[in-house]
């Protein structure tokens, strides 16, 4: 809450410093006597404040399942690696044991997976909203710096927004990889079972076990549009850049003068 105050009282400032250059953005409201700036005061400040505590508690909220499932996804993973190796350093390998413990591995597995699931539907929507919003942001904010059509303080206001939004979906971007990673990390220690070794049920097992990690991408998936993995990082960083280009090209294009031609009607 304190950082929520902080930052909305430094932007409250900026605009009333700034004021002749943020008039667009107080409209209806101007700066010409003491009760308009009063009032432009306290709808930013107030705006402000809910706007971060909103953003601190689900990225918080994000930031903590992340951890958690990291964490959770790297012990199963753990568990998975030591139960192989004991049985592969065996010298007399109890291959009843090894069926019991790998299907007990694989159903915690899935358990872990569903609870994630559901801790997904929870995030989506705030993902979907957060993606959504840094691509116009972005784009705005280039137009305005490119064609000279923002002042000074609005520029800096728009900046600040949208580098804010970009910090934003890079650390969702990258818990989301870090955590697909994790995910997916029993893999490499099932395909070193050696399955002449052992029983027909615990083949079937490892069957199941490695179809699930093969199969649809386990990480957060933001309505079944895309899932937040290492690919989703190479797609963000694409997708800003096309932007960047795109409105570069066409600001120098913008300031190329076209010849008038003069025709004459007899």
């Amino acid at each position: 809450m304190s950082f929520a105050l902080l930052t909305s009282a430094l932007l409250t400032a900026f605009v009333l410093h700034s004021k002749e250059d943020m008039a667009s953005i107080a409209y209806p409201f101007d700066f010409s006597n003491l009760k308009n700036v009063v009032s432009v005061a306290v709808i930013t400040a107030l705006n402000e404040f809910v706007v971060m505590n909103h953003s601190i508690l689900l990225e918080g909220l994000f930031y903590d399942m992340s951890v958690l499932f990291i964490s959770e996804f790297a012990q199963q993973t753990k568990n998975v690696q030591n139960c192989i190796n004991k049985f592969a350093n065996a010298e007399v390998k109890n291959v009843t044991k090894f069926e019991s413990s790998i299907e007990i591995l694989r159903q915690q597995y899935i358990s872990l997976v569903e609870c994630f699931d559901h801790s997904n539907k929870i995030l989506c929507h705030y993902l979907f909203g957060s993606y959504a919003a840094v691509i116009p942001g972005y784009c705005f904010m280039l137009y305005g710096i490119t064609r000279d059509v923002l002042t000074a303080g609005e520029t800096m206001y728009i900046a600040f927004v949208s580098l804010s939004h970009i910090a934003l979906i890079t650390m969702f971007t990258a818990m989301g990889a870090i955590l697909s990673i994790k995910a997916h990390a029993p893999l490499d220690a099932l395909m070193k079972i050696d399955l002449l070794s052992v029983t027909d049920k615990t083949v079937h097992s490892v069957n199941l076990f490695v179809s699930r990690l093969t199969g649809p991408t386990i990480g957060y998936r933001v309505y079944e549009l895309f899932t937040l993995d290492t690919n989703t990082i190479l797609a963000v960083i694409g997708t800003l850049l096309t932007y960047t280009v795109v409105m570069l090209q066409f600001s120098g294009s913008s300031n190329i003068n076209n010849c008038s031609l003069n025709i004459t009607v007899n």
